[in-house]
């Protein structure tokens, strides 16, 4: 659609690694029968694993940056990097 807005919700939450953040927008009217919405997550989180409620939905996840890495310590000593799936 010209011309229309999409609002992005943003919100920051703290890590021992540095502060992340999160967005989230719904998508134009003409995509709201196959898309619920669209995220994106920047920064470093803590977190090893995330538990979701199954909801009937797929998530397709696009890395657009570098290498993911997953740190089995607080020290980040040992990553494990991710380069072609997540």
């Amino acid at each position: 659609m010209v011309g229309s807005h999409v609002a992005i919700k943003t919100q920051s939450f703290p890590s021992p690694f540095g502060d992340w953040c999160f967005s989230r927008a719904d998508p134009p009217f003409d995509l709201t029968k196959d898309v619920e919405e669209f995220w994106e997550s920047k920064g470093h989180v803590a977190f090893g694993f995330e538990k979701m409620v199954p909801r009937g939905t797929v998530d397709l996840i696009f890395n657009l940056a570098g290498p993911q890495a997953m740190y089995s310590d607080e020290n980040r000593s040992s990553p494990r990097f991710f380069k072609r799936a997540w």
